[in-house]
């Protein structure tokens, strides 16, 4: 008897339990003047693994055969040999219409790694096998948006007030901001600080047009400059100076 549990992983936090089929990617960046884009996978071990894939809308624990997206995936299911690779082809349909013309909108794709069954298992025996889903965002992204990702930096701020602070992305882009740190004052690149000088304890995932607060409420920075780190369209961490408002 065979017991196959799943696993998810996000490719931003790093876990003991690794897949042996990988993403060649950090995320995906989808065009709307594009009809396709293509994704790398790459089977590291020297088995056969088979592969599921699917795009979600953010409702990670759904099935996916509930799930409905403007785009498919080819192929969905596919078997790859050890030491080799699958390049998947992400097409989009007329569904796209719908998604906003002025911001990016953002959808998830999957990669589910089914690993063999062990050629040494003795028929009748029972057997656990893990299954590891990885998991990174696909990001829709319109032709005629007003601001170019080289003018990102300019367009974040922090906003505080009596009752709140945030970090305020006034741009059509997703953000990952990683880092939040008091700056030196003195260099423009990413600050080696200790763990505790980041005020921010989880990443924050901000929407377009957004000013999202962090999760820890004591978040309450004081007069100056800080120094905010997101990830760009390449899985680089880009520093950028933000002033306080």
């Amino acid at each position: 008897m065979r017991k196959i549990i799943l696993l998810s992983i996000c490719t931003l936090f790093i876990f003991p339990l690794r897949a042996n089929v990988i993403i060649n990617a950090t995320r995906v960046i989808f065009p709307a003047g594009s009809k396709s884009v293509s994704v790398q996978l790459i089977n590291k071990s020297k088995e056969q693994h088979l592969i599921q894939t699917w795009l979600d809308d953010g409702r990670q624990n759904e099935k996916p055969e509930n799930i409905s997206t403007p785009f498919m995936i080819i192929p969905p299911v596919v078997k790859i040999n050890g030491n080799d690779g699958q390049i998947l082809k992400i097409n989009h349909n007329h569904q796209v219409t719908a998604l906003p013309d002025d911001r990016e909108s953002v959808f998830w794709l999957n990669v589910l790694d089914i690993p063999p069954t062990p050629e040494s298992l003795d028929a009748g025996r029972n057997y656990m096998q893990v299954a590891i889903r990885n998991r990174i965002k696909l990001f829709w992204r319109p032709e005629r948006l007003n601001l170019s990702p080289r003018d990102i930096p300019q367009h974040l701020s922090i906003i505080t007030d009596s009752h709140k602070a945030c970090v305020d992305n006034a741009t059509p882009y997703y953000l990952t901001i990683v880092q939040l740190m008091k700056w030196d004052g003195k260099s423009h690149r990413i600050q080696q600080g200790k763990k505790q000088d980041n005020l921010i304890d989880k990443t924050l995932f901000i929407p377009p047009f957004s000013c999202l607060a962090p999760a820890d409420k004591s978040f309450r920075p004081a007069s100056g400059k800080y120094q905010l780190v997101y990830i760009d369209d390449y899985g680089s961490r880009v520093p950028v100076i933000a002033v306080l408002k």
